[in-house]
């Protein structure tokens, strides 16, 4: 009984690395179509997590911030994703954003606390 139980995670974890990808790729895909939900009626939770995440990890979208494009027509990103927050400031150029989901960490003021 032990070594079929053995057996068995020894197969899930083989599985699991020669899935990763795979499972990487749909987990993406379906968080970039997840992106078209933001700040849409009945959608508060969605849209605050999202604000979170970008603010507390300092990034935008999933991979960067080209994934806000198909949102929103390449014109802007949510305000969560700029460098230093302020309102509408999502519409200003891309070099005032954050690039990609692992931009170099360094300090950067919580925009729900004032200064």
């Amino acid at each position: 009984m032990l070594l079929l139980v053995l057996l068995l995670e020894l197969t899930v974890v083989i599985l699991f690395f020669a899935y990763t990808d795979k499972i990487d790729k749909y987990a993406q895909q379906d968080l970039r179509d997840g992106l078209h939900l933001y700040g849409t009626e009945g959608n508060i939770g969605l849209t605050n997590a999202w604000s979170i995440i970008q603010t507390d990890f300092r990034c935008c979208g999933v991979s960067n911030y080209t994934d806000w494009f198909a949102v929103y027509n390449s014109t802007r990103v949510p305000d969560s994703c700029c460098l230093e927050f302020s309102d509408s400031c999502g519409l200003h150029s891309p070099g005032t954003w954050w690039k990609a989901v692992r931009d170099p960490p360094g300090p950067r003021p919580d925009p729900r606390r004032p200064q």
